[in-house]
């Protein structure tokens, strides 16, 4: 026996597995444990591509203080006709300031603070990208203002001082693993 652990399957990166919780002595002989048997240390890069190509929103990147759950395509989160919550007030009568929409690119590699145009103007900038190794494309979530229309319309993200052009996605880039 190593130790008390707590063990929480959230499922945050979309994938089927669990997230381990104990103290350090514990964490450390566990995770010597876990490498003897052969296991492979990945990282939080590994759990950012996971979770972008599921499509899950990450806090201090597309989600934070300043922005409201309908900022950020979390509608469903914020249950209205309950008769009481913090904030319900705030957000009775609230319009979003953005929408948070995914992006998929063939050519080059979204990150943070990139530039979205849609038919030549500024609309927004990315809030979290990657190279999705399972697609071998680029994919990005992103932040633009909630009156564009983006059925149709060419979208492109600037890069380096070029722009690539990116395809609106309405649903998770990659499905499966998570239950």
């Amino acid at each position: 026996m190593i130790g008390d652990v707590v063990l929480a399957r959230t499922g945050y990166t979309g994938e089927d597995g669990f997230e381990i919780f104990a103290n350090h002595s514990t964490i450390k002989q566990l995770w010597q444990n876990l490498q003897k048997m052969g296991v492979t240390p990945c990282g939080l890069a590994a759990r950012d591509v996971l979770r972008l190509e599921v499509g899950y929103p990450l806090y201090g990147q597309d989600l934070n203080q300043t922005l409201t759950p309908l900022d950020c395509g979390l509608k469903w989160t914020v249950k209205m006709d309950k008769i009481d919550f913090i904030g319900k007030n705030a957000l009775k009568n609230y319009a979003p300031k953005y929408k948070l929409i995914k992006l998929s690119m063939d050519k080059g590699v979204p990150r943070p603070g990139y530039k979205v145009y849609c038919n030549n103007e500024l609309v927004g900038e990315v809030t979290s990208g990657t190279h999705s190794v399972v697609l071998d494309k680029g994919i990005a979530m992103a932040l633009i203002r909630p009156d564009v229309k983006l059925e149709g319309k060419v979208l492109k993200v600037e890069i380096r001082n070029n722009q690539f052009e990116a395809s609106y996605q309405t649903k998770a880039f990659v499905n499966g693993g998570h239950k």
